[in-house]
């Protein structure tokens, strides 16, 4: 039964959409390439102010000083200025270089009720706060997110404990549960505290052009960035690299996209046939498309009245609450739940998901965007819930009236992820990282751990470069690219076996995926266990294995998850033939 469910999950969840297939080759965000050229450069003493290439018999420049563009200013993009910023201070031939961050928004630390997410850092993010000195302060500011402590309150009030390991702890990292907007700040206090990194808000970038020529102060880019305060636009000048970190709608891809059509078609504009490396591919899963709404809670809430023999409950912050809808399970249309994950005491906010399928009433009803309408509709959804002393009256109209936001299904550019300037003889050139490169809905939980590690990967390739010359800046963006365009595609394959069906998804089919789904993970978790055969045959599901994402790569993650499932229909099929051989006499 567990391998015809196994089967009939491959069936059901994927649709037989395909990736394109990614490379084998063995990949780290520890290792890369070596370049033959920066390998002879190692040796050339670093006074000088032009080396020989001796590969090419070219003179290449030392690039004595970096001026770095960072567009975005959420976790990619500071952790992205953090990390550059700390390479270049460890480069003796560096002499002089300057981080400058646009953000679109007043502030990097406000609130965003659109964006109320909360964050778990694991894996490849604590890698990148144990670097940079931040873990002591993420674990004072956040839950310990390896067990979760859970609170099923179902209509009537009656609340059910439930405690399990949800992340185990590997090695000595704890993941820790902290909101978006709290992570944020941690990251921004860190770069106030950089002179080399200059932080612009309401600000957005319009256009950047890259120049064969350098500007008297060496640079190659230059980008026209507008205030949203004033109105007016600004020219910055001279940077030597322009890092795309805003997100899935990136203003800079969408420049990349344009200008790499133009070049395709030889200058003039793109034609509809031509297709840029830059442009993002979807593949299907069913946690996309899904939509969703953040609601802000009062930090200590009751949770319940009295009932029976449980006296009233306030909700415990570091614990994790999920309430049941009295329409669980009978209308698809109105089948609603809410879940709340932990935080760290009692001092702001808790906020809850609502998160349904896009032809839900929550969405489609006039009613529902009223304050009167949508109370009405959560109390009738919710008898459980104490609605006045749960959330405020303001708080409860803007949720109502918000559009929320949709999951974006699993996606990645068409093996694009840096852009070298052409004739530049100094090296310049753009790259993204985080959502602009790749971005999924929230199934595994690696968004921030993923944008964090494209920062770190940006950093090691430049580090093992060094000396940094022109010849050898371009070949590190080269070898940064072919390594996080392989992560892509192989965290976006993850997104689609990992785990698409935890959102409650109403409707038989999606039902019955979610059984196998669950069938799959527990029936891997047992071959896992299996004595020298658990752990080199057998792995974990996919959404087990990203426990172990501060050790390999999303690569390798997927490699084990693949050969778990070669192992496993092999296995069949010697079952098979072992039962038709010996059913043959009778």
């Amino acid at each position: 039964l567990p391998l015809f469910l196994l089967a009939l999950d491959g069936l059901l969840a994927f649709k037989f959409v395909s990736l394109p297939f990614v490379a084998r080759h063995r990949s780290s965000a520890h290792r890369c390439l070596p370049n033959p050229s920066a390998a002879r450069l190692k040796a050339v003493p670093l006074r000088l102010a032009a080396m020989k290439d001796v590969s090419s018999g070219k003179e290449t420049l030392v690039k004595e000083r970096m001026n770095v563009l960072v567009v975005g200013a959420g976790p990619g993009g500071l952790g992205a200025a953090l990390e550059l910023d700390k390479v270049f201070s460890e480069m003796p031939q560096v002499k002089q270089h300057k981080i400058t961050v646009l953000e679109r928004a007043g502030s990097i630390s406000a609130y965003d009720p659109n964006k109320g997410f909360m964050y778990l850092i694991s894996g490849k993010g604590l890698l990148f706060t144990d670097r940079h000195g931040l873990t002591p302060r993420l674990a004072e500011n956040g839950v310990d997110g390896s067990v979760l402590n859970g609170n099923r309150v179902d209509t009537s009030g009656k609340i059910t404990k439930v405690k399990f390991n949800f992340f185990p702890t590997i090695g000595s990292q704890v993941p820790y549960w902290i909101t978006r907007h709290e992570f944020n700040s941690l990251l921004g206090d860190a770069v106030m505290q950089r002179p080399s990194i200059t932080l612009r808000t309401s600000c957005e970038l319009v256009d950047f052009q890259a120049l064969s020529t350098p500007s008297p102060n060496g640079g190659h880019l230059t980008a026209r960035v507008l205030s949203l305060d004033t109105g007016e636009e600004e020219l910055l000048e001279d940077f030597d690299l322009i890092v795309a970190a805003e997100g899935l709608k990136s203003r800079v891809r969408e420049l990349l996209v344009e200008r790499d059509m133009k070049e395709q078609a030889g200058g003039a504009a793109g034609g509809s046939d031509l297709v840029s490396r830059f442009q993002m591919k979807e593949v299907f899963s069913p946690a996309g498309g899904l939509r969703y709404k953040v609601l802000k809670l009062e930090p200590s809430f009751p949770v319940a009245e009295a009932v029976d023999d449980q006296p009233r409950v306030v909700a415990v912050p570091e614990e994790t609450y999920f309430f049941t809808s009295k329409y669980t399970g009978k209308d698809p249309k109105l089948d609603t739940r809410l879940g709340i994950l932990p935080r760290k005491g009692i001092d702001g906010y808790r906020t809850a998901n609502v998160i349904t399928k896009p032809d839900h009433k929550i969405w489609n009803d006039p009613k529902l965007f009223t304050l009167d309408g949508m109370r009405s509709f959560l109390e009738d959804c919710f008898p459980q819930v104490l609605w006045k002393d749960v959330v405020k009256e303001e708080e409860l109209e803007r949720f109502a009236k918000s559009e929320g936001g949709r999951f974006p299904f699993p996606q990645t550019t068409q093996g694009g992820a840096s852009y070298i300037v052409k004739d530049s003889e100094s090296g310049a050139g753009v790259v993204l990282l985080g959502d602009a490169l790749h971005s999924f809905p929230p199934d595994l939980g690696q968004g921030v751990n993923s944008a964090l590690a494209d920062a770190l990967s940006l950093g090691k390739k430049l580090e093992d470069t060094a000396p940094l010359t022109s010849g050898s800046f371009v070949s590190a963006l080269r070898s940064y690219e072919s390594h996080v365009v392989a992560e892509s595609k192989a965290l976006v394959r993850l997104m689609q076996i990992g785990s698409p069906y935890q959102y409650n998804q109403p409707g038989l089919v999606d039902k019955l995926a979610a059984t196998c789904m669950l069938a799959n993970l527990l029936f891997r978790e047992l071959l896992s266990s299996i004595p020298f055969l658990g752990k080199r045959i057998f792995w974990p599901q996919a959404s087990r294995l990203t426990r172990y994402a501060g050790q390999w790569t999303y690569q390798e993650m997927l490699r084990k998850a693949n050969r778990t499932t070669k192992s496993i229909f092999g296995m069949f099929a010697m079952m098979l033939a072992s039962f038709l051989f010996f059913a043959k006499p009778f």
